[in-house]
């Protein structure tokens, strides 16, 4: 009985979300939103110039996606015109290039600032774990250390986390999604 009303659910009653992908050039947007199409890594992907409407369907939610370009010129208007009205903002952050850590936070707090995302709950994913030396603990200090760095406490306001991940070898992408599967059922309650 459990299993036919599970299906019954996922078949009539699916949750929908909404959700714009924000971050500078290469930081893996568009590899994580492949991992949501797929479940699968693709190392060949073009980067997303300007913007594309992604769609995917994941543990029975159907998700539309807007994958943004992190080029300059896109991050001004773009980014705060697509990402109005989402269910969650996801920020991915390449952390294994630390020469574009303070533009990747200060282009965060910029996109924060705006009224028309005011509230909107945010995803911080520090991706390219694997591309750092040492064991999982060591990787969290380095993601704690520059959480303190760039005041990551001080975004009030609005519902926020933050997860280490690598899209390579598929570490956390779970937990990205449940995080975000549970800021959709939160908007919806």
């Amino acid at each position: 009985m459990g299993n036919l009303f599970s299906w019954l659910q996922n078949a009539f009653w699916s949750t929908e979300m909404e959700i714009a992908i924000l971050g500078l050039q290469n930081a893996g947007k568009s590899s994580f939103v492949h991992i949501l199409q797929t479940g699968e890594f693709d190392d060949d992907l073009l980067p997303t110039i300007g913007f594309r409407l992604q769609k995917a369907k994941n543990s029975g939610v159907d998700i539309k996606i807007w994958d943004l370009g992190g080029q300059s010129q896109f991050r001004q208007g773009m980014w705060s015109r697509y990402s109005r009205d989402v269910d969650a903002v996801v920020y991915v952050i390449d952390v294994s290039d630390p020469e574009t850590l303070d533009l990747a936070f200060e282009e965060l707090f910029r996109v924060l600032g705006y009224q028309e995302l005011s509230g909107i709950p945010l995803l911080l994913l520090f991706n390219k774990m694997d591309a750092l030396p040492g064991s999982i603990e060591q990787k969290n200090e380095t993601v704690n250390t520059i959480l303190e760095q760039f005041k990551f406490d001080d975004i009030k306001e609005r519902e926020k986390g933050w997860l280490a991940i690598s899209c390579k070898e598929l570490f956390n992408v779970d937990k990205a999604l449940a995080w975000l599967i549970e800021q959709s059922k939160k908007k919806s309650d």
